[in-house]
């Protein structure tokens, strides 16, 4: 028998419509199918981790005077805290206590109503004893950049503590903390040179200034324009150099791989439109040049052509497999997106810090 071909006709028009229909379908979706199968879990998904417990809590309560802020201060040390670990000290009308604790709700019933309370998410100390007391200085930094890069504050603690140790050599009555992600709090003994101290007033900040006929060695301690030393500190060089550049004129770094025997390591930057070192570069061929990073040299060249929109210069102390590690931590410091960057502005004396326990164990 033969079949009506005007019905098998039909039937093909109408199954190549629907694949037609379906093409479209699939094409409008991305290649994805418009319908999902349902997939049973074979394991309860995984929990969302709580947050870690903050390490620490510091409570501050200021005062009309500064004597009854050091009553104050008294009365706590006399009552022999029993926390794990605690610190008391004042600065000016200014009352503090840290303690390590689970929580904070017994350091309220012992600060009282009128203090503030805020959580500490990072501790890092260096004591000889388990409890001491000294004349200190305190050095509060406060976050100078906009944006706010999540564990920001940790890490330039971190840095800080570290410069204290290894660069300052501070082995002793060492206390840093950070305090949210805008402040940076550092306790050390007063009779601290000035030359180790001035290093710890900032985090991150990067200069370039002028130096004029004289060609600054590199790890000296200065101040600048832009970063004067601070009250009390005298410097073994008094000169305050003028700041030609500072963060907001620079806006990326990279190094030169040090292949070479000896060869000196590169540091090279790129500048902002209209960067301000343009102009004295320009005006001043053929003088000195230092770039300073948190109140050391750690480059001095002659200016050999105007700064328009890059630079370079030699890191001496970059040299060697340890020196283009720290070439690599400075250049991924300064790169990072929002940069980092705290300040203390002015120095503070305790005359009586106390503390006992320790934070960190």
């Amino acid at each position: 028998m033969v079949g009506n071909p005007s019905s098998k006709s039909l039937k093909i028009s109408l199954l190549l419509a629907l694949l037609l229909v379906c093409m479209v379908t699939l094409a409008a979706c991305g290649g994805e199918a418009t319908t999902t199968a349902t997939v049973s879990p074979t394991a309860a998904p995984t929990a969302i981790p709580a947050p870690d417990s903050a390490p620490a809590y510091l409570a501050w309560t200021d005062f009309k005077y500064a004597d009854e802020a050091e009553q104050a201060s008294q009365a706590v040390v006399k009552s022999r805290p029993d926390f794990p670990a605690w610190a008391s000290w004042t600065e000016s009308n200014r009352w503090y206590l840290l303690v390590k604790d689970s929580s904070s709700d017994r350091l309220k019933a012992k600060v009282g109503k009128d203090a503030t309370i805020s959580p500490v998410p990072f501790v890092a100390e260096a004591q000889a004893a388990a409890a001491g007391s000294y004349q200190a200085y305190a050095l509060n930094l406060e976050r100078v950049s906009v944006d706010i890069k999540a564990g920001g504050a940790k890490e330039a603690a971190q840095m800080l503590f570290n410069r204290a140790i290894q660069q300052s050599q501070i082995a002793s009555g060492l206390l840093v903390f950070a305090l949210g992600d805008d402040q940076i709090f550092a306790l050390l003994p007063k009779g601290v040179s000035s030359e180790k101290v001035l290093p710890l007033a900032s985090v991150g900040k990067l200069e370039m200034v002028g130096a004029g006929s004289k060609s600054l060695d590199d790890g000296t301690i200065i101040a600048t324009s832009a970063s004067p030393a601070l009250g009390g500190l005298t410097l073994k060089n008094m000169t305050t150099y003028q700041t030609v550049a500072d963060n907001h004129d620079f806006i990326s770094f990279k190094g030169s791989a040090n292949n070479l025997t000896g060869a000196i390591p590169v540091l090279s930057f790129d500048l902002r439109p209209n960067s301000k070192i343009f102009e004295y570069s320009r005006a001043n061929l053929g003088k000195y040049a230092a770039l300073v990073f948190d109140h050391q040299v750690i480059s001095s060249a002659v200016i050999a052509a105007a700064l328009k929109d890059k630079g370079q210069m030699q890191v001496p102390r970059w040299a060697g497999a340890g020196g283009q590690a720290d070439m690599q931590r400075f250049i991924d410091f300064m790169n990072a997106n929002p940069p980092q960057l705290f300040e203390a502005k002015t120095l503070d004396t305790s005359a009586n810090f106390v503390y006992s326990g320790t934070f960190t164990r």
